[in-house]
């Protein structure tokens, strides 16, 4: 099957269904179910490449917490290759709680934590150093620019070692 390089967003969600309201000053609602999930472009989409039997490695960033811990173990339940996952001393694992509504509605209550932190010192390249990249966004001196303020980068690569091309790449 297809090996596939997933570098970016890395995110723990924790979602609560179903939450009509939230409750005034210390009140408490009961809900439905809470789960957490492996989340954001790069985390959610290597879950379910790995579902559908490719071999994903995951590059990204997540901090030294009990959040990133949990999100690497998602990863690692899948069978996906964390060992390219950074710990970032100092800043969380970023993280999101998604109060999910009745109508399927999901505001969302986000940190952008340790996603900022990514650098290109982080990005192993030598795992593609042979792959083409059709598209590359950001500009020459920091491309691939995963993480700034004008948005997060993304590149999935497949075939890398007999057909190395880029199948996805986007801003």
């Amino acid at each position: 099957m297809a090996k596939v390089i997933s570098i970016g967003v890395h995110i723990l969600d924790v979602l609560g269904r179903y939450v009509s309201a939230i409750p005034e000053g210390q009140g408490i609602a009961l809900i439905d179910e809470i789960r957490i999930t492996a989340a954001g472009t790069a985390a959610g989409t290597s879950v379910d490449l790995a579902k559908l039997g490719c071999e994903v490695i995951a590059v990204g960033a997540v901090g030294n917490d009990e959040m990133g811990s949990i999100l690497i173990g998602i990863l690692d339940r899948y069978g996906i290759t964390t060992k390219y996952m950074v710990k970032k001393e100092g800043v969380q694992t970023s993280g999101t709680m998604l109060p999910i509504r009745p109508n399927g509605e999901r505001p969302a209550l986000h940190v952008m934590g340790a996603n900022a932190y990514l650098t290109r010192s982080d990005i192993p390249f030598h795992l593609f150093a042979k792959a083409q990249i059709s598209r590359k966004p950001g500009d020459e001196t920091c491309a691939p620019c995963i993480a700034t303020t004008s948005g997060i980068y993304h590149f999935y690569f497949k075939g890398w070692h007999s057909h190395p091309r880029a199948i996805g790449a986007d801003k």
